[in-house]
């Protein structure tokens, strides 16, 4: 999931049983690399994703410090940390609020489900939950290890 402080949303669904570096490397890294131009810019976002293996692979991790203008790689940002993930705090959460459980039967219904319910996700939420996130990746960067609250 991309999300921005503008309230935009975009899900993307990978096909296949598992994600691997190899295809978050070629088939998300350079979505959201997009995105990310088309929404701020070369140099006005930052990057940010979880600590699931093919997110902090040695490669993933390379590719997005090659190309990627504000990335945090794995070594500086606490994945766990619900407060400062948006996606697992916050826009997934929202993004459920707007599933239609009832007609999720398959995995082919839940995709379906899960495409139709992004655009209904409220923009006051998303753009909410980026701002928070922002502000405390400043006071993350700037406060010398200290809690952040």
């Amino acid at each position: 999931m991309a999300a921005s402080s503008t309230g935009g949303v975009k899900v993307h669904v990978v096909k296949g049983a598992t994600l691997t570096h190899a295809r978050y490397i070629h088939q998300c890294l350079p979505l959201a690399r997009a995105l990310g131009r088309r929404h701020f810019g070369m140099r006005r976002w930052w990057f940010q994703q979880d600590g699931t293996t093919p997110h902090t692979h040695k490669q993933s991790q390379a590719w997005c410090r090659s190309r990627l203008p504000n990335f945090f790689d794995k070594a500086r940002w606490p994945p766990n940390s619900p407060d400062l993930n948006p996606c697992d705090y916050a826009l997934w959460a929202e993004l459920g609020s707007q599933v239609n459980w009832g007609a999720v039967s398959s995995k082919k219904a839940l995709v379906y489900q899960v495409r139709a319910a992004s655009p209904k996700m409220r923009a006051r939420v998303v753009a909410g939950t980026c701002i928070k996130w922002g502000l405390k990746q400043r006071r993350l960067l700037h406060g010398d290890g200290d809690y952040v609250v």
